[in-house]
């Protein structure tokens, strides 16, 4: 395993660095936030958490200026080796316990609304998660370094789990935007058991709807069952993906394997990779053998045959990860020349990629969708925003900071293994790998910049992988150098940075968990109920844009289902220009073919300084206005968000 130079020193000023900046930006946060409530910063129970803001502002920079002098040696040195015993390591227990739990009572009930932003947060994690490594420290034999890393994983882990099965509801209108959209494409392979009609199968990520249509083999269960398993999806895949990594660097310690096993959890999720993608990566952890190329290839083909039937952006990397593994654990000196050595890595690339357009193909015919398979590279037509690129209103971070911010410390980790090894590196191995970087790097930030996108770094999922890829080999000492030597050793900071910058991220996950008034949401569906039964039984056709869920679950029932215009699909047309697909959606509207028409509130407004601007300027121009034109606003449910179309008794002027 690759050796990391931890000492007392460069923890403490690493810490107090770390801790000095978020300080900074907590202090830039908190005194607008509090100051908007009218609170006075200096009179108030606030005084004291701004005052230990600055106070680690300054008094940090102090002590890191003593440290670099190398002052309080002595004192770190009786740190580094303090235990407890007896009574006082019952004490030292539970301070370990008692300082995480405490993070989230004052996340909850001191901060509150009243200061919901991130970095007050991080702050305080941040010492209380020290003080807490300083109890695990007492108690074990374990580094103060190692403490706090370990306390910090198995904290971002919590955080992540918090996170997922707090959508966990049996709330019967959509919690977010697409919710609705993902249930319904699930549905679709079982359309005639459950619609009467045979529908083609979903355009949009495929494979992510075929995992969640698991849970309708089993007939009639409910809508918190199907939200529960998708968020077994997340930790199911994303955990089995993040274990076999650590099983593929086959660690000594495993205890060393659970924390890394927790950190490519924490990871992988502050990107977010979905996990119909780590399917691809399980596939490849599974199958990859350097000893049995033809068992990699055969590998290769089924993990990229899942890709063909994600996303575009995926079809290359199942035969760029086993590529890079083969490029790490293969010395170019154990084959005879270049050609025999890239052969396989060749053989690779060309089917594995072969794969997943064929794969993309045949799905198209198998799915339903040969009559509009144009639908399938929507994306292609659909405006580029390149502002998402950096700090916007949609995503204050910015897409390129965010994924510098995140790669960053691996990048930072490579430098220093790498460094002066110039003699142990065939040039044809760092070539290959930083070329299939840069590749998906750029690849990701063009997705990014894709109109519907660039809200966070998901599209940087892809790079995000391989970079853990490569990172973990080194760090287990699995990547092989060309004849002898070792590779450099890295300061113990980069690895602080590795740990800490996903569960920063994850901190800001803690939140309340989705919650509503029962009363008033069974109220609005029995109005929802109502409107749609009636116009259903006169003969009208109901058009159900969004809550489609309401159908699938038969919370309303003998209501037949209008396939067309679903939101996201319907989103996805005006977003890629297809007039073909617009045209009909208002040629349907002017003809007033649906009695009731189920949608989300509309607005005809448009606001240029608000999160999606572009796409809700889309949605209004070919959405709303036509709909709003053609369509009275019957009812609205203002907790449920939902509006109740019906027919204009009399024509608008201007429709399009």
């Amino acid at each position: 395993m690759l050796k990391v130079q931890d000492s007392p020193r460069a923890f403490w000023i690493t810490f107090l660095s770390i801790s000095m900046g978020i300080g900074l930006l907590a202090l830039v946060q908190a005194v607008p936030q509090l100051t908007s409530q009218d609170i006075a910063l200096w009179r108030s129970k606030w005084t004291a958490l701004l005052l230990a803001f600055i106070l680690n502002i300054l008094a940090g920079g102090f002590v890191i200026w003593g440290l670099a002098r190398n002052s309080f040696k002595n004192l770190l040195e009786r740190i580094e080796t303090a235990s407890l015993s007896g009574p006082w390591s019952v004490l030292a227990i539970i301070i370990l316990f008692s300082a995480p739990a405490s993070f989230w009572f004052i996340r909850f009930k001191v901060f509150g609304s009243f200061l919901p932003q991130l970095f007050p947060s991080l702050w305080i994690f941040l010492w209380l998660s020290l003080i807490s490594a300083f109890a695990l420290k007492a108690v074990t034999k374990l580094s103060l370094s190692k403490s706090f890393i370990s306390l910090l994983l198995i904290q971002g882990l919590i955080f992540r789990l918090w996170s997922i099965f707090g959508d966990v509801t049996d709330y019967p209108f959509s919690i977010e935007y697409s919710e609705t959209s993902r249930f319904y494409f699930a549905s679709l392979p079982f359309s005639q058991s459950l619609y009467g009609m045979s529908l083609p199968l979903s355009t949009l990520h495929p494979s992510r709807y075929l995992l969640q249509a698991i849970p309708y083999l089993i007939s009639d269960l409910p809508l918190w069952a199907h939200r529960l398993w998708q968020a077994l999806l997340w930790v199911i895949l994303t955990g089995l993906s993040s274990w076999l990594l650590t099983r593929w660097m086959n660690l000594s310690s495993k205890y060393l394997t659970a924390l890394i096993a927790a950190w490519g959890f924490v990871y992988f999720l502050q990107g977010v990779v979905y996990y119909h993608l780590q399917v691809c990566v399980i596939i490849i952890l599974l199958g990859f053998s350097v000893k049995q190329p033809y068992k990699t290839l055969v590998t290769v083909i089924l993990a990229s045959l899942w890709a063909g039937i994600s996303r575009v952006n995926w079809f290359p990397v199942p035969a760029m990860l086993a590529i890079a593994l083969y490029l790490l654990e293969v010395p170019v000196s154990s084959y005879k020349n270049l050609w025999q050595y890239l052969k396989h890595p060749t053989l690779w690339a060309i089917t594995g990629v072969s794969s997943a357009l064929l794969s993309q193909v045949l799905y198209i015919f198998w799915s339903g969708n040969s009559n509009n398979a144009n639908d399938f590279s929507s994306s292609f037509n659909s405006d580029l925003i390149w502002s998402r690129l950096f700090p916007n209103v949609t995503y204050p971070l910015g897409v390129l900071p965010g994924i510098l911010i995140v790669s960053a410390p691996l990048f930072f980790f490579l430098f220093f293994v790498l460094k002066g090894n110039r003699p142990n590196w065939h040039i044809i191995r760092p070539l290959g790998l930083f070329s299939m970087l840069a590749v998906l790097f750029l690849g990701g930030l063009v997705v990014s910049t894709k109109i519907g996108g660039g809200a966070d770094i998901h599209n940087m999922d892809a790079f995000m992988v391989l970079l853990a890829f490569i990172s973990c080999s080194f760090f287990a000492g699995q990547a092989n150098v060309e004849n002898t030597g070792a590779w450099g050793t890295v300061p113990v900071w980069v690895i602080l940075l590795i740990a800490f910058i996903p569960v920063a991220f994850s901190v800001q996950s803690v939140g309340r968990h989705f919650s509503y008034d029962k009363a008033q949401a069974q109220e609005d569906l029995a109005t929802l109920r109502a409107i749609v039964k009636d116009a259903s039984d006169q003969g009208g056709e109901v058009l159900f844009i969004g809550e489609r869920q309401i159908l699938i679950f038969h919370m309303i029932d003998n209501v037949k289902l209008v396939p067309e215009y679903e939101v996201v699909t319907l989103m996805e047309m005006a977003m890629s220009g297809n007039e073909t697909y617009m045209d009909q959606f208002n040629k349907d509207l002017a003809d007033h073919r649906f009695a009731v028409i189920v949608t989300r509130r509309q607005r005809v407004v448009k606001k240029d300084d608000e999160p999606f601007a572009e796409e809700n300027n889309v949605w209004i121009d070919s959405i709303s206005r036509p709909l709003l034109c053609y369509y009275d606003r019957s009812v609205t449910l203002e907790t449920a968000n939902t509006l109740i179309l019906t027919p204009s008794s009399q024509p608008k002027e201007n429709c399009p």
